[in-house]
């Protein structure tokens, strides 16, 4: 099935970069990295999926504030600064799209791009 959506190309890029560059990053001894694209009703979605430590769940609810990080020894070791997420979650708002995060602690993460349909 076509997925097409009237997006900011240059947003979407740079929410994609920024969500494969953590995916490897992170993933489990250089593992995969799994990119999903589907419809969804009125919705494409993409998804960036990881085998890594993960999210613990108490920490859900900081992923995207801006500075943040979620292990600040594994943090120091991989690099970064805690503003990919968060720029990236305001780049999917703009677009009338979202940005949101599965993570079950131990076996990576899910972030998952929603964006409005053509």
């Amino acid at each position: 099935e076509e997925c097409t959506a009237l997006v900011d190309a240059d947003a979407v890029k740079q929410i994609l970069l920024n969500l494969l560059g953590n995916a490897a990053k992170y993933a489990a001894s250089d593992g995969p990295v799994d990119v999903e694209v589907r419809r969804e009703g009125a919705d494409i979605l993409i998804a960036v999926a990881d085998r890594g430590p993960g999210i613990p769940a108490d920490a859900m609810e900081h992923v995207f504030e801006r500075f943040w990080r979620a292990d600040s020894a594994l943090s120091a070791e991989k690099g970064g600064l805690g503003l990919g997420l968060a720029i990236s979650h305001a780049l999917a708002a703009d677009m009338d799209g979202t940005l949101s995060v599965a993570s079950h602690g131990g076996s990576g993460c899910v972030f998952t791009l929603s964006l409005p349909a053509a």
